[in-house]
């Protein structure tokens, strides 16, 4: 049999082993951390996502709300024509929040082919950017496509 001493010192080295891999575990995620964001792929559950989800839903409301009023009230507008409820659609503060929307539409396509997906049968997070891409192209690519063409 082992002596006290004997036992103290295995405990000690087995203590030490074990810091040692999870020493090399967190180094090893650490490095797949940076290698996830050296590669321009965005976490899906990241801060900022979640910002952009929100600037991009707003974004397809106001959309959704200010495109057919302005498709009914702008379109061929002259001044002895113009009602008055449609005068507003054509200050320059709404031309300047219709461009940035056009803008924010097209930023998020491009945000969508660099985003991180969820597998939905394993959950697993993919960050293939070749998966990423096909599964937008296939998905809500053309959709996304068309909402970020002016209509006008």
């Amino acid at each position: 049999e082992k002596s006290e001493v004997d036992q103290d010192q295995d405990k000690k080295e087995a203590d030490e082993e074990k810091k040692k891999q999870e020493a090399e575990e967190a180094a090893k995620h650490i490095a797949e951390e940076l290698a996830f964001y050296s590669e321009g792929t965005i976490d899906p559950n990241s801060t900022f996502m979640n910002r952009w989800r929100i600037i991009s839903v707003s974004a397809i409301l106001f959309h959704i709300v200010c495109t057919p009023l302005r498709i009914a009230f702008c379109s061929n507008f002259t001044s002895t024509s113009a009602d008055i409820e449609g005068m507003w659609m054509l200050s320059p503060l709404f031309q300047v929040l219709y461009c940035l929307l056009e803008f924010l539409l097209v930023m998020d396509i491009l945000i969508n082919f660099r985003t991180g997906i969820i597998d939905v049968q394993t959950k697993d997070l993919i960050l293939d950017r070749r998966i990423i891409k096909k599964r937008y192209m296939t998905g809500n690519f053309v959709s996304d496509l068309l909402n970020a063409f002016p209509c006008d």
